[in-house]
């Protein structure tokens, strides 16, 4: 039986956000996912999404495209934590997201951009900290120095947010606006055919295939997805094979997928050539590293990042393949990512798919 927090959200807004990220890091995104082409027949990334990203930078001015770079970086994505505002307000439409951030506080949009799972140890951000930071150069300054991991010049773009957060949110909300009229308004009926089949079909295979699927689908156990109020599952056409997932106040968990997320990661699974996957894995040093680390004791990110001398993205790539092949854990607590090692599991997963290659 299906757990009864689930909900599927078919809404443009979270694409919104997500077509700014992939126009921003179109060609990392596309380096991250080859690794996995080998689980698919005839992979092929989708290259109406490709042209489309060609051809809206032709569009955009140097302006426009610094903005982006700073709001939908890679290492920060700032611009993809305003998703639980979309759950929070029940925004419907991109029109009245745009509307509804002109009504939010430029402090509460700088908590959810320094409260991530690669943000500080000490538990969750307060506004008044927030507030104190901006008071204050000399303590926001030292805060993201030692708090936030992520590189030099994303520190000194996040430390002008501190500076004037009122420019940060005009500026902002001068690049939605922007993107909205003159690109995005452009595709969205295409795109909305798209979501709605793809949000249908995923609908369906949950009510028939219940918890197996959503195991497979989130790398989690249906009975930890138990602990959220809700657990929000959002496909995406821009994000295509990405993934990402954040949470609110209200112990929502939000976990938004590419619209063809399924063929690599859910369906791939079943695939003789996963077990092969599995070694090419371990192969990688890095990984190891992150093994040998969560052989002692479970950690977050951001402590994963200060051991091995890493940044947020690669943090990020390298635990998603492992947890793809079910090398490590990851859960959510207090709006961080935390990631574990169950030492039998990892010996199981490996001996089995040595089983299956020399049947």
């Amino acid at each position: 039986m299906i757990i009864d927090n689930i909900e599927v959200h078919n809404n443009l807004t979270y694409d919104f956000l997500a077509s700014l990220y992939r126009l921003n890091n179109n060609e990392k995104m596309i380096d991250n996912i080859s690794e996995y082409k080998d689980l698919v027949m005839n992979f092929k990334l989708n290259e109406d999404i490709i042209d489309w990203t060609r051809r809206s930078k032709k569009k955009i001015s140097e302006e426009v495209m610094t903005k982006m770079s700073v709001f939908f970086d890679s290492e920060t994505y700032y611009g993809m934590c305003l998703i639980p505002y979309i759950v929070d307000y029940k925004i419907n439409s991109i029109e009245e997201f745009i509307n509804v951030l002109k009504s939010i506080p430029p402090t509460d949009m700088l908590k959810n951009f320094i409260d991530t799972g690669y943000g500080p140890k000490d538990g969750l951000v307060s506004t008044d900290l927030v507030q104190e930071l901006i008071n204050n150069y000399k303590k926001a300054t030292a805060y993201i120095n030692d708090k936030i991991s992520i590189p030099s010049k994303q520190k000194w773009d996040l430390l002008q947010f501190f500076v004037d957060p009122e420019k940060m949110k005009r500026e902002l909300i001068e690049l939605l606006t922007w993107f909205y009229e003159n690109i995005y308004v452009y595709e969205e009926e295409k795109i909305k055919v798209v979501l709605y089949k793809n949000t249908k079909e995923i609908k369906n295979t949950l009510a028939k295939y219940g918890n197996e699927y959503l195991e497979l689908l989130f790398n989690i156990k249906p009975n930890k997805l138990k602990n959220f109020r809700r657990v929000i599952l959002i496909l995406s056409y821009s994000y295509e094979f990405g993934s990402m997932s954040s949470s609110n106040d209200e112990n929502d968990y939000i976990f938004l997928i590419g619209y063809r997320y399924q063929d690599i990661f859910v369906k791939g699974k079943h695939d003789l050539l996963s077990n092969v996957q599995i070694f090419k894995a371990l192969a990688d040093e890095t990984r190891l590293n992150i093994i040998k680390l969560l052989s002692k004791k479970s950690m977050y990110g951001r402590e994963i990042a200060q051991e091995l001398e890493l940044s947020n993205s690669n943090i990020s790539y390298h635990t998603s393949m492992l947890i793809f092949h079910n090398l490590i854990i990851n859960t959510k607590e207090d709006n961080k990512t935390y990631f574990s090692l169950d030492k039998e599991e990892l010996r199981k997963v490996i001996n089995s798919s040595i089983d299956k290659l020399i049947i």
